[in-house]
């Protein structure tokens, strides 16, 4: 539930945060196996919090073949209140014993603002009814 100083900064400040994606997949039946998305949000600058305006693209795909399913992702924001600067990742997922279970792997590299940070992942396992490695992240 959000406090009144949320109501506040909305109505009295407008702070705002605003986010549009847009997806392409294959097929509909294909829409969690073959896909590209593409994302651009934008924060307004928070005076109370000490925040810059700030905003960012986001680009995402995966491209099932037979049981695997590798995907990657990266992204790019300009101002503080994003957590990395630019972001690159990949992995690959393959399907289990049911078609929703996915375990896979990935790399990612961040900036965090100015320091270069490297992390992985895996195992790792999606057995929410997605076929889609990106969703369990």
């Amino acid at each position: 539930m959000l406090g009144r100083d949320g109501f506040d900064t909305f109505f009295g400040d407008f702070e705002t945060f605003k986010y549009a994606e847009l997806g392409w997949a294959r097929s509909r039946k294909e829409r969690l196996t073959h896909k590209v998305n593409v994302a651009l949000w934008q924060q307004d600058e928070r005076e109370t919090a000490g925040v810059d305006e700030t905003w960012g693209l986001a680009l995402t795909g995966t491209w099932g073949t037979g049981p695997y399913q590798p995907f990657c992702r990266a992204g790019w924001s300009d101002g503080s209140a994003a957590l990395a600067r630019w972001h690159l990742g990949a992995g690959l997922g393959r399907q289990g014993f049911c078609k929703s279970e996915l375990f896979g792997v990935g790399l990612a590299v961040d900036d965090i603002h100015g320091s270069l940070r490297a992390s992985r992942s895996g195992p790792a396992r999606c057995s929410t009814g997605s076929k889609s490695p990106t969703s369990s992240r």
